[in-house]
């Protein structure tokens, strides 16, 4: 659970109550199997994490946490971006 939430960019753990960083390490490491795992998923099984990303995205704007919930996904995007390269 530390290795996660060493992930999740420290002003959004410091804006989050206990919630809300629930929500947003939810959200890390869904996007994190996502996109690390991509190659090795089934159609299914990414369609089926894309929907859960989604609806943890948006339990993250409703707690107010949408700049740090684009903030984890644009990182994460931006990494696996990295290793593809």
């Amino acid at each position: 659970m530390e290795e996660i939430l060493e992930d999740i960019p420290s002003s959004a753990v410091q804006k989050a109550p206990s919630f809300a960083s629930y929500a947003l390490t939810r959200l890390t490491r869904s996007a994190r199997v996502r996109f690390e795992r991509s190659s090795s998923l089934s159609e299914e099984e990414a369609r089926l994490l894309d929907h859960g990303i989604y609806s943890l995205f948006c339990d993250c704007l409703d707690l107010g946490l949408g700049d740090e919930a684009k903030e984890i996904l644009h990182e994460l995007t931006v990494s696996a971006g990295e290793r593809r390269n």
